[in-house]
């Protein structure tokens, strides 16, 4: 989809699969720093 001459770019426009992409690397790097309370629960024990 990041390539300049991908079908998702053709249909959807530049603008839009920048906006897209931006959002769902955003999405990503929230996952990755979230805490679960799973994680909570099993870990906070050790401190």
């Amino acid at each position: 989809m990041r390539e300049e001459g991908s079908s998702a770019r053709r249909v959807l426009g530049d603008a839009f699969v920048e906006h897209y992409v931006g959002t769902r690397l955003h999405e990503w790097r929230l996952w990755e720093t979230a805490v679960t309370n799973w994680e909570v629960s099993r870990y906070f024990e050790v401190i």
